[in-house]
């Protein structure tokens, strides 16, 4: 697979891990990747509906930039933004970053972990949420400068630049942007993932109820998990 070395990934995207966190990096995308082609045909076994369509929170009201509480009526479908795949195609992505995020949260109990493709919609390109564990969260997140305002996804699939916030609270305090789609939610790692050209094709997010989650050995895993995720998207482009 194309996968990039921790070391490069880091330059390109501003974070700072010792020599010793690199490796690590290197070392869980490599196991997070193997175990990803193991478990991914069980996955390709899902009904489409529990693969392609998951539950939302409404949109908000204008001028809100929070999640609702309340569930929209109808599952989102990931479907009709990625119609340029042929479906085995759609079916193999979707089924190895599921495969992905699954491992991941069993390996390391974190909240919530998603994986993000930049596609074209019809107002702008967006942020599609491909592959999750954890509470329903929105679909899509406009790569707008009026959304970078609100939301840490968008500004990281703006900028390139990883974010990786020990404390939410203090961030939001500092006047960061922050889109809350979980009150509990207290540490977050956003990471954007690359294209061979160094292009962003997409991010990951991962949240935390616990302050400090993403410090000590969880910075390297979470390169190490964005690597993973990276390489995948990169074979389907």
């Amino acid at each position: 697979q194309d996968k990039m070395a921790a070391s490069e990934y880091c330059v390109a995207s501003s974070l700072s891990l010792s020599a010793e966190e690199l490796q690590s990096a290197d070392k869980t995308a490599v196991s997070l990747s193997q175990k990803v082609e193991e478990l991914y045909p069980s996955f390709q076994g899902w009904e489409p509906e529990r693969l392609f369509q998951y539950r939302v929170p409404k949109l908000p009201e204008p001028g809100v930039q929070a999640c609702s509480k309340t569930l929209a009526p109808e599952p989102y479908d990931i479907r009709p933004l990625l119609s340029f795949y042929p479906p085995e195609k759609l079916l193999e992505l979707v089924a190895k970053l599921q495969a992905l995020v699954d491992e991941a949260q069993r390996q390391t109990n974190v909240t919530w972990i998603g994986v993000y493709k930049t596609v074209a919609a019809p107002a702008s390109k967006v942020l599609l949420k491909l592959a999750y564990r954890g509470l329903p969260s929105r679909a899509e997140f406009p790569l707008t400068e009026e959304f970078k305002a609100f939301s840490n996804n968008t500004t990281v699939g703006l900028s390139g630049t990883g974010r990786i916030i020990q404390n939410v609270s203090e961030h939001v305090q500092a006047g960061q942007s922050y889109y809350p789609c979980d009150d509990e939610v207290q540490s977050e790692a956003c990471l954007p993932l690359r294209g061979p050209d160094g292009s962003v094709i997409g991010i990951i997010d991962a949240e935390s109820t616990t302050v400090g989650f993403f410090s000590g050995a969880m910075r390297p895993y979470v390169v190490g998990f964005t690597l993973a995720a990276e390489a995948i998207l990169r074979e389907y482009l």
